[in-house]
């Protein structure tokens, strides 16, 4: 199961974390490890031509898309 939302196709966003360390030279700054962040994915029942299909869609396009109905109404 892929980590990308089935509107906007926000996906996984690689970097890395920094862990802050007081004190020392530069070269004795704070270790940083690789890190993944994921999006707010929910699975969400829509229905598209008559047939009821789920969905991963993250957060913000759920609430863009319930309001746009909301204001339509």
């Amino acid at each position: 199961m892929s980590y990308a939302c089935a509107l906007c196709g926000k996906g996984t966003i690689n970097g890395k974390d920094q862990t802050h360390r007081h004190g020392g030279m530069w070269a004795l700054r704070g270790p940083s490890h690789p890190k993944k962040w994921h999006p707010n994915l929910r699975t969400v029942r829509v229905e598209i031509a008559g047939k009821i299909t789920k969905l991963r869609v993250c957060v913000t396009c759920l609430r863009s898309k319930i309001k746009q109905t909301v204001e339509a109404k």
